[in-house]
């Protein structure tokens, strides 16, 4: 099996914080899903405890953990932020079920060579999991914080000074995104990401002009065209 580096750690990496004069809702803006980080615990010490070692004992015996901690995924509630992820939430969810429910079955097989097989599909779906909320690009995140509160709260509030100041916020957003750098395992999707990531920072640009002008229709456009290239840079990543 093919080996997925690892990014649960991305669990713990802080997420966006708005800036000071950019208040949100931080429930709502943490892409922070608590059971899955808690479920980090079983994965980790299959993976990197009874795994390496080859314990299947071991491995048997944190059936329930495993089984308790993909249910309460299961039933986790996704933050607003990450309503645009719920799709392939959903779908990576159905796999951490499979894998999960293959694990059972390599369990109750007392196959030693399906039981590995099987904890390594789960270490690989766990992953996947993290992935489909998570983007492996901090820069990102951050970026995504404040362009939520902007298209969901600001935009359909006509708050204009709202706007006018996530103008601003993520125009600094952006030129941190503008320098980050992909991940190793990323590096084959640089030119696509290059390309796209271009088109958002003009769309924040142009965004940021228009907040400066304070025309609120001129802003509505504007705004909707830096979330249309957002999810465009995002997907690019999946």
């Amino acid at each position: 099996m093919k080996h997925v580096p690892l990014l649960a750690v991305l669990l713990f990496t802080a997420p966006g914080v708005l800036h000071a004069q950019q208040p949100g809702r931080p429930a709502e803006t943490s892409t922070d899903v608590p059971a899955l980080r808690a479920f980090h615990v079983v994965i980790a010490e299959i993976w990197h405890g009874a795994w390496p070692k080859k314990d299947t004992g071991r491995l048997a015996a944190l059936l329930p953990q495993v089984e308790g901690g993909v249910s309460a995924v299961a039933k986790a509630e996704l933050p607003g932020i990450l309503r645009e992820r719920r799709a392939a939430w959903d779908q990576r969810l159905k796999e951490l079920q499979l894998a999960a429910a293959g694990y059972r079955k390599a369990v109750e097989s007392g196959e030693d060579r399906a039981l590995l097989d099987a904890a390594e599909k789960l270490h690989t779906q766990y992953e996947m999991m993290v992935r489909a909320i998570r983007p492996p690009l901090r820069e990102l995140d951050e970026f995504h914080a404040g362009l939520y509160m902007l298209y969901h709260y600001y935009m359909p509030g006509d708050s204009v000074e709202k706007m006018k100041e996530s103008g601003q916020f993520l125009k600094q957003k952006m030129a941190l995104l503008n320098v980050a750098v992909l991940p190793e395992s990323l590096k084959e999707r640089g030119e696509q990401f290059s390309g796209l990531r271009k088109d958002l920072s003009q769309a924040v640009e142009q965004f940021a002009a228009a907040a400066s002008a304070g025309d609120l229709q001129e802003m509505k456009l504007a705004a909707a065209k830096v979330h249309e290239h957002y999810l465009a840079l995002e997907k690019s990543l999946e």
